[in-house]
C-alpha cells in the first residue's frame, strides 16, 4: 500500500500532541485505531483522524473516562454531545467547589500559624470580632470525664458526617450556665468541642472579646485566675460561654503541652 498520504505513528504523535505509547494504547482499546497497519506492524494514520484526536483531547481535558469517550465517538450526535458536556460541566463544578473548600481550610490553618508567630503569651487584651461560624460536637462532656484526643477524633467524624470535608481548626467551649465569677466554675465544667467552619447555623457572636494566649496545661492553672483578676480591674463581666481556640495544633506541635491556645471570652461592662 502506498503510504505517501498517510502519517507514521511518530509523525501523527508530533502533530496531535499525543505520545506514541498513548496512541498505541488507544489502538489497543479501540478508541483511535490507525487507518492502516502494515504487515510489518507499522501504524499509519490519515489526516482527518487529527479531527478525532481533537475531540478526544477535548473530552480528556474535562476528565471524561476513556470508555465514555469511545462510546460517544462511535455513536456521536449533537444531542449526545450536549448531554455529555452538561454532565461533565456539573462534575467540574463539584470539583471546583471541593477545591475552594480545601483552599478555605488551608487558609484557616495558615492564619492560625501566622497568629502563633505574633502571639504574646499571657497578655490580656480586648478586641472586636465578627461572627464566627462553628460546628459543635453533639456530646457535652463533664470536665472529669473529658479526654481531649478521643473527644476531638469523635468530633471530626461528626463534622465529616455533617458535610464538612476537611479538618478545620478546633476549639473547646466551656458552657457558662451561671455567669460564673469565681474559680468554682472550673472545678468540673461542662465542655464541648467545636470546629471553625465556613458556614454554620451556630456561631460565636460578634462583639467585644477578652483574649489571651497560653500553652496547654503548662499555663492553664494560671490563665483563669488571671482572667478573673483582669475582668475585675476593668469592671467587665463575661457574656456567654468561654471559648478556647487551638492556635498551634498537631500540624506543628509534637505534644499537647506545646499547643498554643487562645482564650476568647465575650465581655460587657458590669
Amino acid at each position: 500500500m502506498d503510504t505517501t498520504n498517510y502519517l507514521s505513528i511518530s509523525e501523527f504523535a508530533k502533530l496531535s500532541g499525543i505520545k506514541r505509547k498513548t496512541l498505541i494504547y488507544y489502538d489497543q482499546i479501540g478508541l483511535l485505531k490507525p487507518e492502516y497497519t502494515g504487515e510489518n506492524g507499522y501504524r499509519y494514520y490519515d489526516y482527518p483522524q487529527l479531527y478525532r484526536v481533537n475531540m478526544i483531547n477535548l473530552f480528556r481535558e474535562i476528565k471524561m473516562p476513556l470508555a465514555e469517550i469511545k462510546e460517544h465517538l462511535q455513536n456521536s450526535t449533537p444531542e449526545q454531545a450536549a448531554f455529555l458536556l452538561k454532565r461533565q460541566r456539573e462534575v467540574i463544578r463539584q470539583k471546583q467547589e471541593y477545591y475552594e473548600e480545601m483552599t478555605g481550610m488551608v487558609d484557616r490553618q495558615l492564619a492560625s500559624l501566622e497568629e502563633y508567630a505574633k502571639a504574646d503569651r499571657l497578655e490580656f487584651s480586648i478586641v472586636s470580632f465578627d461572627r464566627v461560624p462553628l460546628f459543635f460536637s453533639s456530646t457535652v462532656y463533664q470536665g472529669s470525664n473529658f479526654r481531649a484526643s478521643i473527644s476531638l477524633s469523635q468530633m471530626y467524624h461528626e463534622s465529616f458526617d455533617a458535610g464538612y470535608r476537611f479538618i478545620y481548626p478546633a476549639g473547646i467551649v466551656f458552657k457558662n450556665e451561671y455567669n460564673f465569677s469565681n474559680m468554682d466554675f472550673f472545678e468540673n465544667p461542662k465542655m464541648q468541642y467545636y470546629v471553625k467552619v465556613p458556614e454554620a447555623v451556630e456561631a460565636r457572636p460578634a462583639g467585644e472579646y477578652l483574649i489571651c494566649y497560653f500553652f496547654g496545661p503548662i499555663d492553664q492553672s494560671d490563665i483563669f485566675p488571671q482572667m478573673l483578676d483582669y475582668l475585675k480591674k476593668k469592671q467587665l463581666r463575661v457574656k456567654g460561654d468561654i471559648y478556647i481556640d487551638v492556635i498551634l495544633n498537631g500540624l506543628a506541635a509534637q505534644k499537647f503541652d506545646d499547643f498554643l491556645l487562645k482564650l476568647v471570652v465575650q465581655v460587657i461592662p458590669i
